[in-house]
C-alpha cells in the first residue's frame, strides 16, 4: 500500500499528495483531568477521523480492497451522533 508519511503544514499530516488532520493518540488522564483540548472529544475530532476515515477507504479501494463508507466531515456544535452514525 502506498501510504507515504511526510511533512507536517498547519496541523495536519501530508500522505500522498493529500492533507490530513493530525490523530490524537496520546490522550492521558491528566488531559482528561486538566480539562484540555486532548482531553475531551468534540466536533472537531469527529471531523478530523471521519476525514482520516475516507482517506483510508480511498486507500483501501484504490489496491483492490473496494470500501464504501458514508463520512460526514462538517459536524458542527449543534449536531448530535446518531448510535449509527
Amino acid at each position: 500500500m502506498g501510504l507515504a508519511w511526510g511533512d507536517f503544514f498547519w496541523g495536519s499530516a501530508f500522505w500522498d499528495g493529500l492533507f490530513l488532520p493530525d490523530m490524537i493518540y496520546d490522550r492521558t488522564q491528566t488531559d482528561v483531568d486538566n480539562k484540555t483540548a486532548k482531553g475531551y472529544y468534540n466536533i472537531s475530532d469527529l471531523n478530523r477521523v471521519e476525514t482520516a476515515a475516507e482517506y483510508i477507504a480511498t486507500l483501501l479501494t484504490k489496491e483492490g480492497y473496494v470500501v464504501t463508507i458514508t463520512v460526514k466531515k462538517d459536524w458542527a456544535i449543534t449536531d448530535f451522533p446518531t448510535a449509527t452514525e
